[in-house]
């Protein structure tokens, strides 16, 4: 997943004002990787049905849980709104802060 992450922050959607597309990106690979690691259909569910899967199989604590609902309900906003947001405005969706951050939600999502 931190590869496709890399791999899109290449393609400088950001910096081509192609926010949504970016955002797509990020959900897909994301949510190939949850669907992959909790064995669950991700890619053709919903932020919410995805979410309430992984509740199901209680295998991550209730914060993880949260942050993971936290950032795909972040994505989904730019996804299926016209909002780019501020961060992506003021440049603050680049590599280290995207990628970093989405490596440490997933290295805590797979330490538990």
């Amino acid at each position: 997943a931190l590869s496709a992450l890399q791999s899109l922050e290449q393609q400088e959607l950001i910096a081509k004002n192609l926010y949504k597309k970016y955002h797509f990106g990020i959900s897909e690979i994301l949510k190939g990787y949850v669907g992959s690691r909790y064995r669950i259909d991700a890619l053709e569910s919903t932020t919410q049905e995805m979410i309430q899967f992984i509740k199901d199989k209680k295998e991550i604590s209730d914060h993880q849980i949260h942050s993971l609902q936290d950032i795909f309900n972040k994505l989904d906003r730019v996804k299926f709104t016209d909002y780019i947001g501020l961060t992506a405005v003021q440049g603050l969706f680049d590599h280290q802060n995207t990628a970093c951050s989405l490596e440490i939600d997933i290295t805590n999502i797979q330490s538990s």
